[in-house]
């Protein structure tokens, strides 16, 4: 059970106030618990509590992340074992190319989000919870990206996890190793968190394999370093439908276990066309 705390959503003079913010003072880039709530909660609330990221309600992961005071500031710091920094973690749940901290290697221009070349801005929330285990949840409600050319460009955050939902639901029609990829995806995104190193490196890894392979599945071009999610969404819609699969399961004998498996998979492509 959780017990809300506060609301975005409830208010005009609430929403986009409680924020996780990057700051830049010429070094490499802090995170920080920024912006009071009207509603009278302070970041100070949240100190030494562990952040739960709720992507929808159901899924969320541990970043194995709490809020600290220093310097008069409210930063985020990993606990041990945790891998990779909040930031990483929850672009590689939704597949975003890898994001750096600093300033320093910005990239200029569209597209925003090229690996390493780009910053998650702010990560904004709708709802806050505190849960019965003394760790918070936290409800993503949208993401800033940044550049030096944009300073803020919205991702539209419920468009790409509806995205993300439908590659996960129809990788068995990409190529063996595409589709494998998105399937380890999937795992590793609903294993709980904190989300490992590996979880960014599947993105890299789909993001060269595209690049090497996509024109065998419909992408015409891909550089390798841009948001690989848009083409491989795109790859499906203009995919055509597979026709209707010409075996009936139960017409297969149940020892022909191979061809068993085969029909299985060619009735989950063709239902999955269909919606």
């Amino acid at each position: 059970m959780a017990r809300p705390l506060y609301n975005l959503s409830e208010s005009p003079f609430l929403n986009k106030l409680v924020r996780i913010s990057r700051r830049t003072s010429g070094g490499r880039g802090e995170y920080e618990l920024s912006e009071a709530s009207r509603a009278g909660l302070q970041p100070t609330d949240f100190l030494n509590i562990r952040i739960i990221l709720s992507l929808d309600p159901d899924l969320r992961f541990d970043t194995g992340t709490i809020v600290t005071a220093q310097g008069g500031k409210r930063r985020l710091r990993l606990l041990p074992g945790t891998e990779i920094h909040l930031h990483r973690q929850l672009a590689a749940a939704v597949l975003l190319p890898r994001p750096i901290r600093s300033d320093e290697t910005l990239g200029r221009g569209a597209p925003v989000a090229r690996t390493d070349q780009y910053a998650i801005e702010t990560i904004e929330f709708r709802t806050v919870e505190m849960l019965l285990d003394g760790s918070a949840l936290f409800a993503i409600e949208e993401i800033d990206l940044r550049n030096r050319s944009y300073g803020a460009e919205e991702l539209g955050f419920s468009k790409r996890l509806a995205s993300m939902k439908s590659l996960w639901s129809r990788s068995e029609e990409f190529p063996k190793e595409v589709a494998s990829l998105i399937q380890e995806h999937l795992q590793v995104v609903r294993s709980g968190g904190p989300l490992p190193r590996r979880c960014e490196v599947i993105t890299h890894e789909l993001q060269a394999l595209v690049s090497e392979t996509g024109l065998d599945f419909g992408i015409l071009y891909y550089d390798g370093t841009t948001d690989v999610l848009p083409l491989l969404v795109s790859a499906l819609r203009d995919a055509p439908a597979p026709p209707e699969p010409p075996l009936q399961l139960e017409a297969v004998a149940p020892e022909d276990i191979e061809i068993r498996k085969r029909t299985v998979k060619e009735w989950k492509r063709w239902a999955n066309s269909r919606g």
